[in-house]
């Protein structure tokens, strides 16, 4: 009985340090990749915020203003200015295919607001 034993434990010490041995470099591995994407996202976090402020610093009134003024454009006077409102559609409960219907008789005539929209030269 001791030398099935004996013969167990001489090849399974050596499987049980190959398994280490192959288990650390396991780990080794996936901490450089881990490293290397921490890395890579702090480099798009970065860029992300070089976009932010360029896109603030580019969409800011002064900026317009000064573009405006560059290319000769001056503001409207009050009586040059046309305010337009628009509503939002109610939410209907109709299906897409009812919508689509609607929108499609409304443009050949069938609503009288469409057809009077059309005939203003404004597009629905």
């Amino acid at each position: 009985m001791k030398r099935p034993t004996v013969a167990l434990l001489v090849v399974a010490i050596p499987l049980l340090l190959l398994l280490t041995v192959w288990q650390s470099g396991r780990f080794a591995t996936i901490s450089a990749e881990s490293r290397r994407l921490e890395n890579s996202q702090h480099e798009w976090v970065d860029a992300n915020k070089k976009i932010i402020g360029s896109i603030a610093v580019l969409s800011s009134r002064e900026r317009a203003d000064r573009l405006a003024l560059s290319m000769g454009l001056e503001k409207a006077s009050p009586d040059r200015r046309l305010i337009v409102e628009a509503k939002r559609p109610a939410t209907q409960s109709k299906s897409s295919a009812a919508q689509a219907a609607a929108h499609s008789s409304a443009l050949k005539g069938g609503d009288k607001k469409a057809s009077g929209a059309k005939k203003a030269g404004i597009d629905g």
